[in-house]
């Protein structure tokens, strides 16, 4: 395959922020100003539904109370919306769900910083290593899941970069 490159005006250069501190250890990551497509790919594969997370409390609750499948979506609904006056005969299943909902937002922070990890550090990091300790500091956790979250977001607070000029695009087509 022929290398070809993109007829810059300005060229791009590769930025590198230092993560970490004295007593929690310090990385150097490249910062790119968004999560890259294998990272992306990374945190769809190993995601929680909290969808799912609903659904099968839902179910949990319909098998307790006998009622008929219509109310699995009801109550599912009910979940996700944060309707809990409709729990007060279930409230060991809603704080279940919420015990559930808060490791489920743990479990997609350990994903992105793994992600993180993965592909810009070293390539046989896994999740396993991210919830270790005695591998990475919860310190130096926090840090990176900051940049992460910086990373994954920062398109959003800058509106993608400016461009200027006519930014009309026809008939895109991505391969």
């Amino acid at each position: 395959m022929e290398m070809i490159k993109l007829p810059y005006v300005v060229e791009p250069s590769e930025e590198l922020v230092l993560i970490g501190g004295q007593g929690i250890g310090s990385v150097e990551l490249p910062k790119y100003g968004a999560l890259q497509d294998d990272e992306d790919a990374f945190i769809i594969e190993n995601e929680i539904s909290i969808e799912k997370l609903a659904i099968d409390t839902a179910k949990a609750i319909e098998q307790k109370s006998e009622t008929d499948e219509k109310t699995v979506i009801k109550t599912a609904d009910a979940l996700l919306s944060k309707d809990y006056e409709f729990f007060v005969d279930n409230l060991q299943e809603l704080l279940d769900f919420s015990k559930q909902k808060k490791m489920l937002l743990k479990h997609e922070n350990v994903v992105l910083v793994t992600a993180i990890i993965k592909f810009r550090l070293t390539s046989n990091w896994t999740i396993e290593h991210t919830k270790n300790p005695a591998l990475l500091k919860p310190g130096l956790f926090a840090r990176i899941l900051e940049f992460a979250k910086n990373e994954q977001y920062a398109y959003m607070e800058d509106g993608g970069g400016e461009v200027e000029g006519d930014t009309t695009v026809v008939d895109a087509v991505i391969v």
